[in-house]
């Protein structure tokens, strides 16, 4: 029975969410006691398995204590053989590995200030101690659980507090984000969901280790956790929202609904102008410096304390924020909803003139945002200075071309000119010179993705023509399609984006069958001529004498079903009774230079009727 598409399988997700967010308004009770159930569904099912495998195993071995003519029935059977690493897998699996947070560990005694107002808000809520506080390079907030006696719990609670995000808010603000943080520890809610968490976890991790596990043995384990896992974790889904719209709650009953509100739409509005107005035009420096000198945390702290939006500008990012619908695969609900939820409307944050950051981490900050930055430029380095030759290749690229009279320019310097023009020359506009080279090769379908996609930029729908001709080659599918995507949904036109959604979902299921299918040689598969052409041939040969250790090199082409255009060749080779397998191998993949996708067979590994089949199609390379 072949397997659910990508589409088929999001839709029946999406159809069990919907039902779960109902159940869940309309009866909370009965949702929580359906979700506790359906997770002791899975309990039930691995600790039922694991206790007929030792009544299985165990019964059978005490049978042969008495009659020790079975040990041969034990033996022929292989019951042991099957049903142990059975038991070994689920044992292994229930076991959910939860690594450690990373970040610079906070102490109390140089930052009392922070750790005052963690005391306070958590005294506020009743929640759990916690154990340590982590400063991340995110602009984000967290509390990471994490159990130190793995299944039996005794939970360490790490809070992880992002620099930037504390550089971006008052201390009102960053006080409203640590309260909708304890929230998500102190409620019925939040222990409920920690539950959940671990138990999405759990089940996903036992139905990967049974889907590598494999054998008939495991088939029936594995398809129920195949379903089960997907549908606890659409089931759960809408309880791990709701906890995060209580954690709101819990931090507008601390501090008030206004600053929440505020603080909601602080967040979001500084994480945007960040990566828009600070960190693209930082990295675009590299550009045109060799190396980054550059302090951005430092920098950071200024560009907050500046970044002020007149009224005009605030209503449009404003309008982009609460434009963006909620994910489904996000737990978060989206800006416009957390709004709803408090019955507040989008409030206008005020100014970051001192910084949640300086009141709490007072005159350690300036040492803190000196080892950020050492950290980041260390971290980019590399980085950095690849960008930076590559731009003055570029660059040394285009003098080269505009220099050339434009008669003698070939459809390569077309397409040169119209890329490295659009990097390097802003003020140019791009689109012109895109479409000379298309004139010129009217069906190469990187020309079509580039003048899709800028037409898009512009708002001009007759882009979605040019991204059809781009989704026709394989490699620029899901480039065409997630430019479309992301046009249709900025345009309102739900429909026409699901459909470019169903292409592009299509396409990774093909993608996926063909990665199976050309995964290796199998005795049923059928063998074409290679066609290689005499240059390829001759080039083939000579490169394949130059690495030695081989008595006999052939070639041929395995029938492929999903994408024929892109042929599969095999190379089946014979070694020299010197030649070390592994090492053959290596210098095969690592220094052959071939003409398309190759699998590399040794010829011991072919049945005979591969055999046969090499010996009428195949090329003999050496």
């Amino acid at each position: 029975m072949p397997s659910p598409s990508t589409t088929a399988r999001r839709r029946r997700l999406e159809y069990l969410i919907d039902r779960a967010e109902l159940a869940l308004r309309t009866n909370p009770g009965r949702y929580r006691r359906r979700l506790r159930l359906l997770g002791l569904l899975g309990f039930g099912v691995v600790f039922g398995t694991l206790a007929l495998i030792l009544a299985l195993v165990g019964g059978t071995a005490a049978a042969v204590v008495f009659k020790p003519v079975l040990v041969l029935l034990l033996i022929k059977s292989k019951l042991a053989i099957v049903l142990l690493p059975l038991g070994w897998v689920l044992i292994r699996s229930m076991g959910v590995k939860f690594v450690a947070p990373d970040g610079l560990e906070l102490r109390r005694a140089e930052h009392p200030a922070l750790f005052a107002e963690i005391d306070a808000l958590r005294l506020a809520l009743a929640g759990p101690p916690i154990h340590r506080v982590l400063l991340s390079a995110d602009l984000n907030a967290a509390v990471a659980s994490v159990p130190r006696l793995g299944l039996f719990g005794a939970y360490r609670h790490t809070l992880i507090l992002g620099l930037p995000l504390l550089l971006s808010l008052s201390p009102g603000q960053a006080r409203a984000v640590l309260a909708h943080e304890f929230g998500h520890l102190s409620s019925n809610w939040a222990r409920f969901n920690a539950r959940v968490y671990r138990r999405r976890a759990r089940w996903a991790r036992i139905a990967e280790a049974l889907d590598r596990a494999g054998g008939l043995a495991v088939a029936p384990l594995r398809r129920f956790f195949d379903w089960y896992a997907a549908h606890y974790w659409a089931y759960s889904f809408p309880a791990a929202r709701a906890n995060e719209l209580e954690a709101d709650a819990a931090a507008a009953r601390l501090t008030s609904g206004a600053t929440v509100a505020a603080t909601l739409v602080a967040t979001q509005l500084q994480g945007d102008l960040a990566a828009e107005r600070f960190w693209q035009p930082l990295l675009a420096r590299a550009d045109q410096e060799p190396e980054p000198g550059v302090r951005p945390y430092t920098d950071l702290r200024r560009f907050f304390a500046e970044s002020a939006l007149d009224e005009p500008q605030f209503r449009q990012w404003l309008d982009r924020l609460l434009a963006r619908p909620t994910d489904r695969t996000d737990t978060h609900p989206c800006l416009r909803e957390r709004l709803d939820a408090l019955g507040e409307a989008a409030r206008r944050p005020g100014p970051v003139t001192d910084s949640a950051a300086q009141a709490w981490l007072g005159e350690g900050l300036d040492a803190i945002l000196a080892g950020f930055d050492r950290r980041w430029l260390a971290a980019i380095g590399a980085a950095w200075r690849a960008r930076h030759e590559e731009f003055q290749g570029a660059r040394v690229a285009l003098t080269a071309i505009t220099a050339k009279p434009a008669a003698d320019l070939t459809p390569i310097d077309r397409w040169n000119l119209a890329m490295f023009t659009e990097r390097l020359a802003p003020a140019t506009d791009p689109l012109p010179l895109y479409l000379d080279y298309q004139a010129l090769r009217p069906d190469d379908p990187d020309a079509a993705l580039a003048i899709g996609r800028i037409l898009l930029e512009r708002a001009q729908p007759a882009g979605l023509v040019h991204l059809e001709r781009a989704a026709g080659h394989r490699p620029l599918v899901l480039d065409a399609c997630n430019q479309a995507i992301a046009y249709l949904r900025r345009t309102g036109d739900p429909a026409a984006a699901e459909r470019w959604r169903e292409r592009a979902e299509a396409h990774v299921d093909l993608e996926l069958i063909a990665r199976q299918e050309r995964a290796g040689l199998r005795p049923r598969d059928r063998l074409l001529p290679a066609q290689l052409s005499d240059d390829v041939r001759l080039d083939l040969q000579a490169q394949v004498r130059a690495l030695g250790q081989f008595k006999s090199v052939w070639i041929v082409r395995k029938a492929v079903r999903v994408f024929p255009e892109s042929p599969l060749y095999v190379m089946v080779v014979q070694l020299t009774w010197f030649a070390r397998e592994d090492d053959a191998q290596r210098r095969l993949v690592t220094q052959l230079r071939c003409p398309g996708e190759t699998l590399f067979v040794s010829c011991k590994g072919l049945n005979r009727r591969l055999r046969r089949q090499l010996r009428a199609q195949g090329e003999r390379l050496l």
